[in-house]
């Protein structure tokens, strides 16, 4: 109970920094973004014909520029969830993955504001329709990206220096106890 309290944020500030942090916590969360992204990214790029459906019923976009969508948000996904999983330039992906689902957000906001009863396009090949779940599902994924835009340094990483600025990392793989392999 007590790592979970420290892990969570609630214990006191340490030398490497607020617990929210922990390189332990920011790898399980960078993990699983990266497979989220990627789990949502790579059918889309297989298959653009069913997002560009889905993409449409959300009526936000000129019917101009939904097919240029329809490929690149996957291929942002895609590269995100990559680079995430590899640990390589680790803030700036956490980043643009904090990006992406701030506009997830607003679009399914959107579309359940205006009454609009649509699939979300989130996993092409699963039906999800736009609803609160979806806000929550969304949301936590933003409060996972915490955990990763605050640490000071990162485990696991394929990049030195992945950790930001102050990063500590002199190798390409850290271990926990902050050495090298």
């Amino acid at each position: 109970m007590k790592l979970l309290t420290r892990l969570l944020g609630a214990g006191t500030r340490g030398r490497r920094g607020a617990t929210m942090g922990h390189p332990a916590l920011a790898l399980v969360c960078r993990l699983a973004l990266a497979a989220i992204f990627l789990y949502a990214g790579v059918p889309k790029v297989a298959r653009p014909q069913l997002f560009l459906v889905a993409v449409r019923g959300y009526l936000l976009l000129p019917d101009a520029a939904v097919p240029i969508f329809t490929v690149v948000l996957p291929a942002v996904e895609v590269l995100a969830g990559a680079l995430l999983l590899l640990g390589i330039w680790v803030r700036p992906s956490a980043a643009v993955i904090a990006g992406l689902t701030a506009m997830f957000l607003i679009a399914i906001g959107s579309a359940i504001a205006r009454g609009i009863d649509i699939e979300c396009g989130c996993f092409a090949g699963q039906t999800s329709r736009v609803g609160w779940s979806l806000i929550l599902r969304d949301a936590a994924m933003l409060v996972a990206l915490v955990p990763v835009l605050a640490a000071r340094r990162h485990w696991l990483c394929l990049c030195p220096g992945s950790g930001g600025a102050g990063s500590s990392h002199k190798s390409a793989l850290q271990t926990p106890q902050g050495g090298t392999e």
